[in-house]
Formats: structure tokens, sequence, C-alpha cells
């Protein structure tokens, strides 16, 4: 997993699911904290510290470091400010990896966008797709238009044995 990664897809197809799945297996292996930013007050796993207020996570967030940084619904906290380009530019530099979660291509801007290393994308519309294609140079993306509830495309820049982009389908459980 790169230190930029997007989950991406439409309400109820199972992004928050995956990213809470995701950071338990990531606690279990690593034993990594994560700082949520979740505005909605859903419970998260036990390790998540959960904040309902972006600045203050932000806040919070640059004075540790080694977390895992998830900002559920960016459509909400984000959306398209280039006033939150550091949180894709240099949070890494603490030693963070960022989840950003979200509806789809749309709500970042294309610096935002092209920070991301690992994608879990749901299904996509033709104008979402065509964003994360042009941003990836990667025409496999196109199968994010047939994904049904919980199944995703997993793309990881450069993450195939031959130095390509990696792009795989896979399928979470229902919670």
């Amino acid at each position: 997993m790169s230190r930029h990664v997007g989950i991406f897809g439409p309400p109820e197809c199972g992004k928050t699911t995956a990213a809470k799945a995701i950071l338990r297996e990531r606690w279990r292996m690593l034993r990594r904290r994560a700082i949520v930013v979740d505005l909605n007050g859903d419970a998260w796993p036990a390790h998540c510290l959960v904040f309902n207020s972006l600045d203050r996570a932000l806040a919070f967030a640059w004075r540790v470091s080694g977390c895992d940084f998830v900002i559920d619904d960016a459509s909400g906290q984000i959306y398209r400010d280039a006033g939150h380009n550091d949180l894709f530019t240099r949070i890494r530099h603490q030693q963070h990896t960022l989840f950003v979660i979200g509806h789809n291509a749309t709500i970042l801007l294309p610096i935002q966008r092209e920070a991301l290393g690992t994608l879990l994308l749901f299904r996509q519309s033709p104008k979402a797709i065509a964003a994360w294609v042009e941003d990836w140079a990667e025409p496999r993306i196109e199968a994010a238009a047939n994904m049904r509830a919980y199944e995703f495309l997993f793309c990881k820049r450069f993450g195939a044995a031959d130095g390509s982009h990696l792009v795989q389908s896979g399928r979470f459980a229902a919670p």
C-alpha cells in the first residue's frame, strides 16, 4: 500500500466497510494507530482516535507521527479545496498514511488525485472514470463502471512485478 490511498464509490457500496477492514488488518499486522475524521460519529475500531473536525484532527496529526490518517467523506471535508493540498503532498513526512474516502474523482483537485498511489475504486460514473483513467493513464480502470456493492478495483501505481500499474478486482464481505 502506498502512503496515499483513495477509496471511492457511491453511497452504500462498501467504502467505509473497506476502510475499517484495512485499518483492523494494519493494526493486527503493524500495530499502527489511526486518526479518523468522521462527521457522522460512526463506530470505528478501538485503535482509532476519531475526530468530528478536520481542523482538530490535522492539528493533532501534525504533532504526532506514524499513524493512518483517514478522512471519511472527503466530499464534505476537502471538496476541491487547495488549502488541503498539504494532506496530499506533505503528510507522508510525518510517516502517516493518508486514506481519503469519497464518492468520485471530481471531489479532488488534479494535484490531490495525482498524489494517490493506491486506489480502491468501487462503482464509478463515466465522468469519474474518465478522470481516473486520465490521471493514471490506465484504461483498465474503466471496469469500475460495472462493479456491484462491495466489489472494487484495487489499483496500485507501478505495483505489478514489471513496474507497470497493478489493477485487480476484489470484493469485501457485506457487514
